[in-house]
């Protein structure tokens, strides 16, 4: 049997790499490209998780907990038995299939290496001679390692001295899927001959037909001795003793199957997408010994547009569902409490800010290109529209002041091209603030403590301006091009932006200083917003909504006429605004 760590060490060493539960803290990640100035390191909660939307392997525990690896957000997470899920902070290249050995560590199929999770959560690596892209790995009762690379097809034997060799399979095999026993007898499929290949230590084979998995069809086996869980081209199946077969799982081409000792099958399949999109998404599948087929719940959230701190301390969002495929109503969404959220009566929501009063604006589909909306506290909508000119006739971006004051990025919506600001008081008057021929090229807006503050391409990098006053004048400057910005309550600009060292978080203070905030988890952030008590929220499309701070410098008292909090958060200090 592989994978089933067994005892009360092995069960408190997988319950060590779960960290904390809802709402905790996800743990540092590498620190990106140094930035001028100060560094700022804070902790990350995330608030509502995005959907494992294309799942590469598990790994069941004893003790109900699941492991579960994606190798397009390059991550591993563990489920806990109550869906409770926690984003393992590791250096991953592309994870594969998964093991968990007798003593709780787990052992992770990662590009041309083994990644090592100890139980203290210590990461490590173990380097496979001429591997391109390990698809399986696992672990026998004595510690060595066995890894099946996937071109080429060959099965790797890494002993704990370090000791590396390939073993052989008679004929001309392509090898998939893999299982380790206690004593060292590997079981794989070989998909050119539709068999399973049970080959014990000293080298001997025995081979077992399975139907449905020639041709490449077969991508995955367990193998307890008795019986052999397979996944076919349309199915998982499992074998008896007695060959008699039997389908388990409605599951094609599950690129890792486990068989448990209490004969629950599971089963994993990475979709039929090659991107992390809802088309085609992957799921991860469950078979008790007794009872049905069963889905594994791994979210409805693939992919998040914006985010917003509302006037209630809750946050605001819109998103793209995951397994269900694209919404065709993408719902305004609201998350109260950590891993939890709630639909709100608004339709077509592609991007959401928010105002200290509790209304928001937004855009929505039914009012077209050139127009916003709205949201009163009540939840009435409001149509606000814009001047347009040819070529000029697009919201490409907006932000919200605390005082509920919008700027407006007006131009052709592709980035480049004409564009000019706006700003659209309450009471709807309508007032140009800056206005561009086309250089420099438009890149974020941002408004907050009575700023209007536009980012525009300089060379690779990007130079602020504030166009509040009169005229246009300078409001500091990054050596990357910003992705999206927000200007908080103490009027400073944070910005995101993508290096080639990887995304990274700065904020520009009003006396012109620049730091670097280096917060786990980030992966890739689409979309920022600040609150008056210094927290950040950020929409990362790849991790979920993330919660940061409160964050030292950002936070003021809210702005005059603020209207309170509705509902003081409970064991939080009351605050207005």
């Amino acid at each position: 049997m592989r994978g089933w760590a067994r005892g009360a060490v092995a069960v408190a060493a997988a319950a060590a790499l779960l960290g904390p539960g809802p709402g905790s803290q996800i743990a540092a990640a590498p620190t990106t490209a140094a930035r001028s100035g100060a560094t700022t390191t804070v902790d990350a909660t995330v608030r509502v998780p995005v959907a494992i939307v294309r799942p590469s392997g598990i790994a069941p525990a004893p003790d109900g907990t699941l492991y579960v690896a994606e190798d397009a957000t390059r991550s591993v997470y563990r489920m806990a038995p109550d869906g409770t899920r926690f984003d393992l902070p590791l250096d991953l290249v592309a994870p594969q299939g998964l093991d968990l050995g007798d003593d709780g560590t787990l052992y992770v199929a990662d590009g041309p290496r083994i990644t090592t999770v100890a139980p203290d959560g210590t990461q490590g690596a173990v380097a496979v001679d001429g591997a391109s892209q390990l698809g399986w790995v696992g672990v026998d009762g004595a510690g060595a390692l066995f890894a099946l690379d996937r071109e080429p097809s060959r099965l790797v034997r890494i002993d704990p001295d370090g000791s590396q060799q390939v073993l052989s399979v008679t004929g001309d095999p392509v090898l998939r899927g893999l299982a380790v026993a206690d004593d060292g007898t590997v079981t794989v499929l070989d998909v050119e001959a539709g068999e399973a290949v049970r080959r014990a230590p000293d080298g001997t084979e025995t081979r077992i037909a399975v139907a449905g998995t020639a041709g490449g069809a077969g991508q995955s086996v367990d193998d307890d001795g008795e019986r052999l869980l397979v996944g076919t081209a349309d199915d998982v199946v499992r074998r008896e003793a007695d060959g008699t077969i039997v389908s388990v799982i409605d599951q094609a081409l599950a690129v890792q199957v486990v068989l448990g000792p209490d004969g629950t099958a599971w089963s994993v399949a990475t979709g039929l997408s090659g991107c992390r999109c809802p088309e085609g998404p992957g799921a991860i599948h469950r078979r008790p010994a007794s009872g049905d087929d069963e889905i594994v719940p791994i979210g409805d959230i693939a992919a998040l547009g914006s985010v917003a701190a509302d006037a209630d301390r809750s946050v605001l969002f819109t998103s793209f569902d995951g397994p269900q495929g694209y919404a065709d109503t993408n719902p305004l969404r609201r998350s109260t409490a950590v891993d939890s959220f709630e639909d709100l009566p608004v339709d077509g929501a592609s991007k959401v800010d928010a105002a200290a009063d509790g209304s928001q604006v937004l855009q929505l589909a039914r009012f077209g290109p050139a127009s916003l909306a709205r949201r009163s506290a009540d939840g009435s909508i409001t149509e606000v529209v814009l001047p347009t000119e040819p070529g000029i006739d697009v919201v490409a971006a907006f932000a919200v002041d605390q005082d509920g004051t919008i700027a407006v990025a007006m131009g052709s919506g592709y980035g480049s091209g004409a564009f000019r600001i706006l700003s659209v008081s309450v009471d709807g008057t309508v007032a140009e603030r800056y206005r561009s021929s086309g250089e420099p090229s438009f890149l974020a807006v941002g408004a907050g403590a009575g700023r209007i503050v536009v980012a525009v391409a300089e060379g690779s990098g990007t130079a602020l301006l504030d166009v509040s006053g009169p005229a246009p004048a300078p409001a500091g400057a990054l050596a990357q091009q910003a992705t999206a910005i927000e200007v908080d309550a103490a009027g400073s600009v944070w910005a995101i932006s993508y290096p080639a060292t990887g995304p990274q978080l700065d904020v520009v203070r009003t006396d012109g200083s620049i730091e670097a905030v280096t917060y786990p988890g980030i992966a890739n952030p689409v979309s920022l917003s600040a609150w008056t008590d210094g927290t950040l929220y950020v929409a990362d499309s790849s991790v979920g909504v993330l919660s940061l701070g409160p964050i030292a410098g950002a936070a003021r008292p809210a702005p005059p006429g603020a209207a309170p909090a509705a509902t003081p958060v409970p064991g939080s200090p009351a605050f207005t605004g």
